[in-house]
């Protein structure tokens, strides 16, 4: 009934906005020049155990953009990928807090 159809509304309405949000934190602040290739450059990575345990090794997300079709349990850590100071889950929260992201995330652009 109506209670259904709002709560199966709001489970997506809420995994629709953690997907963004966790969108936002991968590719803060990184340029890519429309039709230049994809580089490692081009996302953030992270390499807390957490992290990728429990989002299966998205945090290794350069690795994900240069092989899009490589499983998950193959993504590898890139040297030259720009990292996240702290994992997905506190990224994510403190992104929830403007000032306090760009006072972070300031000193991680160059």
């Amino acid at each position: 009934g109506p209670f259904a159809a709002m709560v199966v509304f709001l489970a997506g309405l809420l995994g629709r906005l953690f997907h963004e949000l966790i969108n936002f934190v991968q590719h803060f602040g990184l340029v890519r020049a429309e039709n230049s290739p994809i580089e490692p450059r081009h996302s953030w990575d992270s390499y807390r155990r957490v992290s990728n345990a429990l989002h299966y090794n998205l945090p290794r997300h350069s690795d994900h953009h240069m092989f899009a079709t490589k499983p998950f349990w193959r993504l590898d850590a890139l040297e030259e990928a720009p990292m996240l100071p702290y994992g997905y889950q506190t990224m994510a929260f403190i992104a929830l807090t403007p000032p306090l992201w760009r006072h972070i995330m300031r000193g991680m652009l160059k």
